[in-house]
């Protein structure tokens, strides 16, 4: 049995939803373009009904492009970024094209004609890709600001191996500091290293394995036990004292 950790992005996309510069800018968009009723929409739409047609559109489809991003880069992690990025584009732009045309046909009357349904799809996926893109280029952004807010456990790993941290893992007197960029050895204890991993999201799940929980890509049951999947290396083995950790991160139904 199998579990796909989407509870977790899933509460990343919450929590960043509910952020108020989320709400903020959305709110802004929301308002600047019912204003300016564009595409025809001051014609045929009063002030108040446009204001919500256009809060509408404009932040069901960011909520619909951010869960979508959030969920398929932990998803399709084996993937290329730009497989990523267009794979969710394409998701990302069939709902919104669904979420315009129920607004549309519920607003507006004979607003289409079937021959222009075709070009509207694909121009909404393809504006869909690029937000996507400009989306990830942000966050790869925001990873190189925070790069100097590294936990210090990767100060004991060697420029060329150094990464996300993916995991930790007890080897004799060392520990195996597993990154996106490789594995190094340490001379430290599992404990230690554990509390220089810093503000990272993770847990030790064994008592030889701490893991980031962003790294987990699935989590499988193999005969009774219970392993991660991760982004790199080893599946880990989670003790069943631990398993209420996962669920705690929403890796788990609780």
């Amino acid at each position: 049995m199998k579990h796909q950790p989407t509870p977790l992005a899933m509460r990343e996309w919450y929590a960043h939803m509910r952020q108020p510069k989320t709400l903020a800018a959305l709110s802004g968009v929301g308002v600047v373009t019912g204003l300016a009723g564009p595409f025809g929409t001051s014609e045929q739409i009063e002030l108040l009904p446009r204001l919500i047609y256009w809060g509408l559109l404009s932040g069901g489809s960011y909520a619909i492009g951010s869960g979508v991003y959030f969920v398929f880069f932990r998803q399709f992690l084996n993937r290329s970024r730009w497989q990523r990025i267009a794979l969710s584009g394409l998701v990302t732009g069939l709902i919104v094209f669904a979420l315009v045309f129920g607004l549309n046909q519920a607003l507006f009357a004979n607003w289409y004609v079937p021959g222009a349904l075709a070009p509207l799809l694909a121009s909404i996926v393809a504006i869909s890709v690029v937000i996507t893109a400009l989306i990830d280029a942000f966050s790869r952004s925001d990873d190189l600001q925070s790069a100097s807010q590294a936990p210090a456990i990767l100060d004991r790993v060697p420029l060329e191996k150094r990464g996300d941290l993916v995991g930790l893992s007890v080897a004799d007197h060392y520990v195996y500091v597993r990154t996106t960029q490789g594995d190094h050895m340490v001379l430290i204890r599992l404990s230690d290293s554990i509390r220089e991993t810093g503000s990272i999201a993770g847990a030790q799940v064994h008592r030889s394995h701490w893991v980031a929980f962003d790294q987990v890509v699935a989590v499988e049951k193999q005969g009774g036990r219970t392993f991660l999947r991760m982004t790199r290396g080893p599946d880990i083995p989670v003790s069943r004292t631990n398993l209420p950790k996962l669920k705690e991160a929403g890796l788990l139904p609780r």
